[in-house]
Order: C-alpha cells, then sequence, then structure tokens
C-alpha cells in the first residue's frame, strides 16, 4: 500500500547512488545502536498489536533504495526490547506476503505474455530459491542465538564507500 502511494515520489527524489550510500550507513548506525541498547528480553509471545503495527510501518522505509526491509524491522524490533532471534524470524514471517505478493504480480505478468514462459526454467529456479532460502534462513537463526549483528553493521558502511567510489568515478 505505502509502495503504491509514495513509489514516484521516493523513486524521483531519492533513487541516487550518494542516497543509497546515506541510507545503508544511516540505518547500519540504527541497527548497531538497536543491536547495543535493546533490552533483547521479550520472545514471539510478547508482540502485541501495537508492536506489529509499528513493525509493519517501519517495513514501509524499505521503500528508501538502501534500506533493507528485514533490517528495518528488525531494528525496531531491537529497540521494542526482543531478542535478536526472534526478531529475524517474525521479519521472516513479515516477508511470506510481500513475497507472494510479488511473485503473484510476477507471475501474471509472465502470462500476459505466454510467449515468454518457460516451464522447465522457472519450476528450477522457483525450487532453487525455496531451498537455498530456507538454509540460509535457517542458519541465520541459529547464529543469531549465539552473535549479533556486527557484521551486517560494518558491511553497510563499507558498501556505502564502494557506492560512492563509484558514484565519483562515474
Amino acid at each position: 500500500f505505502a509502495g503504491m502511494l509514495f513509489y514516484q515520489k521516493i523513486a524521483r527524489y531519492f533513487h541516487s547512488l550518494k542516497s543509497i550510500a546515506l541510507w545503508l550507513i544511516l540505518f547500519g548506525i540504527f541497527l548497531f545502536l538497536a543491536d547495543r541498547f535493546g533490552k533483547k528480553e521479550k520472545g514471539l509471545k510478547d508482540l502485541t498489536w501495537t508492536d506489529a503495527l509499528i513493525i509493519g510501518l517501519f517495513q514501509a522505509l524499505a521503500l528508501m533504495p538502501g534500506v533493507s526491509r528485514s533490517g528495518v524491522t528488525i531494528t525496531y524490533a531491537l529497540l521494542a526490547g526482543f531478542k535478536r532471534e526472534v526478531c529475524a524470524r517474525y521479519s521472516f514471517l513479515l516477508s511470506i506476503p510481500i513475497i507472494a505478493g510479488a511473485g503473484l504480480f510476477e507471475l501474471l505478468k509472465i502470462f500476459s505474455s505466454p510467449q515468454n514462459f518457460l516451464p522447465l526454467p522457472t519450476i528450477t529456479v522457483l525450487f532453487f530459491s525455496f531451498i537455498s532460502g530456507f538454509f540460509c534462513i535457517k542458519y541465520f537463526l541459529s547464529y543469531l542465538e549465539k552473535k549479533n549483528f556486527d557484521p551486517f553493521v560494518i558491511y553497510r558502511p563499507l558498501l556505502s564507500i564502494f557506492i560512492l567510489i563509484l558514484w565519483r568515478l562515474k
């Protein structure tokens, strides 16, 4: 819904390499602060309707280039006092309707021009995407039971520097 309302304005004003680098750094800082100072006491059973609504609203910030949907929802959930693995688990659950909706949208585009539809490659890609995504999420959740978000905090400014170098070189 937010994408339908705001995407054109965001695309017009914020889709630049400088903007992407800025949002990467800014939300890397937010993630760092949330991971350090969030209480990390709450479990999934402690999630209230208000928490869910605010996390959902934060998800809309991912319309900004350089803002990760899962990163921004995890950041807010950490600030709200949830455990790391609970934040990640809930964020991944939130992605299901978005991914399903985007997949349905792409499927409708494919069926509107059936000459471009290749069944075997499409099924193969879907299968391997599902398998790799499943194991990636499983590993990530077990990682978060013991470790913090530091690798993601570090990667964001490094990626920003790389993007700014590319922008400078044009």
